[in-house]
């Protein structure tokens, strides 16, 4: 399985589709069985072109630059403001990932007025429901920064102006060093990069062919693994170290891994306690503090609890990391029928909720704090009860959750599938 990482907005079709047969029909001369006939076939291919294009409308990903303008949606008296993107400077250079010759592409799910849509129904969820946040040092950044708090039942409420303030000063581009420079890999418009997904708790040993727990030297094999394959941008936790104690087991990873890769890694610190004793690790492998935060070597994954929940061991480690410089990839991992509405848009309404919610806690921390738009969203599978990630709709929602990246001009890290 896979993960892959995209900035960026679909600006234009599939070239396939983007010459129209009418054009050069109209210029032929007509007045014989033959200048029909020949204004007839591109009419016909056209009308094909029309039909394949509901299953396949593809778009490249570009990065646009923000632009000034402001609609405005009504609700309750409240006036939001939204932010759409207009098309890209036509100067700008295409980049591509791992394929030196694929341009990013993906499918367009949702319109510019339905992604507004969306947009607003996830300022008013922020602004009316709010998010319940248990840590008291989170509660106060947010309360510093303009939140309606309540202490009693934990609630946080957001105006939309503090939502879309975080939105625009999180960095559209990242940086993810790799301990050695050639092994950057850059989240920047048009490109994508791959990732293998993380993390499984089985290996079927390669002598034995034992299907068994998973340890801490499969970990450190997997990793070296990872590092070899030239379309791996980045090193994820492939297994976890099932022979290591429980509460100590991300330090043990990162352990098996720094030694194993020179990419990037991203890692859960479950808790902030293992954070800085993880930024700690990293310093010395970097170099120094000051060496880390101007290379960052690995980045920190944080998931918000579904629904609408922020606990302690995602917000302490997002305060920590916009101190430190450390990535944060936000990763909501909601199933549509159980955790969210059962509803695609509903369930990507509260996954937006829930993502922005941690940006807004990472930029009123530090400003410009590095911040990833991620997903492992999927659905309930209702016969058993599980979430399957092998599930066509991960593939709608990962399209979708990129889209919704690409709306706000932020990093998207999606599951593949």
């Amino acid at each position: 399985m896979q993960k892959c990482m995209k900035g960026g907005k679909p600006k234009a079709f599939f070239p396939y589709f983007a010459s129209d047969p009418r054009q050069k029909a109209g210029k032929q001369k007509t007045g014989g069985p033959s200048a029909k006939k020949k204004a007839g076939g591109p009419d016909l291919l056209r009308e094909k072109r029309r039909e394949h294009a509901v299953f396949f409308a593809f778009a490249f990903s570009f990065s646009n630059r923000r632009a000034k303008w402001h609609g405005i949606c009504y609700r309750k008296g409240q006036e939001y403001s939204i932010h759409r993107l207009r098309r890209q400077d036509q100067n700008d250079q295409e980049h591509t990932g791992s394929f030196p010759g694929l341009g990013s592409f993906g499918i367009v799910g949702y319109s510019q007025d339905e992604l507004e849509t969306i947009h607003v129904a996830t300022l008013d969820i922020l602004h009316n429901i709010g998010v319940r946040v248990d840590s008291p040092e989170a509660r106060e950044v947010f309360a510093a920064g303009g939140a309606s708090v309540d202490e009693k039942s934990k609630i946080v409420k957001m105006p939309p102006y503090m939502v879309e303030e975080a939105i625009r000063t999180a960095p559209p581009t990242l940086r993810l060093s790799g301990r050695l420079p050639e092994k950057d890999y850059v989240l920047e418009k048009n490109r994508i990069g791959f990732v293998n997904f993380g993390e499984g708790v089985m290996m079927r040993d390669m002598k034995t062919k034992e299907y068994r727990p998973s340890t801490k030297a499969d970990l450190a094999q997997c990793s070296r693994m990872s590092d070899y394959l030239p379309n791996m941008d980045i090193t994820y936790r492939a297994v976890v170290s099932q022979d290591c104690p429980g509460p100590a087991q991300a330090l043990h990873n990162a352990e098996a891994i720094f030694p194993n890769t020179t990419k990037h890694f991203f890692i859960g610190a479950d808790g902030i306690d293992n954070a800085k004793k993880l930024i700690r690790m990293a310093a010395l492998v970097a170099g120094g503090q000051e060496a880390l935060r101007q290379r960052p070597l690995i980045s920190f994954n944080v998931c918000p609890t579904s629904l609408l929940k922020l606990i302690p061991e995602c917000t302490d480690v997002v305060m920590l990391a916009a101190k430190e410089n450390v990535p944060i990839n936000i990763i909501s991992m909601a199933m549509a029928g159980a955790t969210s509405p059962v509803t695609l848009a509903g369930t990507l309404a509260t996954h937006n909720a829930e993502v922005l919610s941690v940006i807004v806690l990472s930029q009123l921390t530090q400003k410009g704090a590095p911040c990833i738009y991620a997903s492992s969203t999927t659905i309930m599978d209702m016969r058993y009860t599980t979430a399957p990630v092998g599930a066509p709709e991960l593939g709608m929602i990962s399209a979708s959750v990129a889209r919704l990246a690409q709306f706000y001009k932020l990093p998207s890290f999606v599951a593949g599938g």
